[in-house]
């Protein structure tokens, strides 16, 4: 029997291989896109900027949260999706340690507008409910 890709393989390709299939769709990095330029979004208002069904959405968002490329809060009934910092800046890493020339995604390391807390418009929705 031949050897698994476990076995061939060092964990940081196994990872790396992981994320890049979960962004192997153009509806998933139409969603990191909105997601990083306006910090987090509801299923709703990402249907409103992407011309797609809500339940294909939210099939997206559930590839791209198993991945841990996004988080999701509650709050009340609303489910609130923004980036996860984190696997984002190893992603990125990754890249660059790969190619160290590249930084395409420079700008989003030092995005200020990404943040672990929910942002202030939501937080007046949760103040509210």
């Amino acid at each position: 029997m031949g050897a698994t890709k476990k076995q061939i393989h060092s964990p940081e390709y196994i990872e790396a291989a992981r994320i890049f299939k979960a962004l192997c769709h153009p509806a998933r990095i139409a969603i990191i896109d909105n997601i990083l330029k306006n910090e987090c979004f509801t299923c709703k208002e990402l249907c409103s900027k992407i011309d797609l069904a809500q339940s294909t959405i939210s099939g997206h968002l559930k590839v791209l949260l198993d991945t841990g490329l996004l988080s999701v809060f509650h709050a009340g009934n609303v489910a609130i999706y923004q980036i996860e910092e984190q696997t984002l800046d190893n992603m990125i890493r990754y890249i660059k340690s790969v190619h160290p020339k590249f930084t395409l995604f420079d700008r989003h390391i030092k995005n200020p507008y990404l943040t672990p807390q929910p942002p202030i418009y939501y937080q007046c929705f949760l103040n509210n409910s």
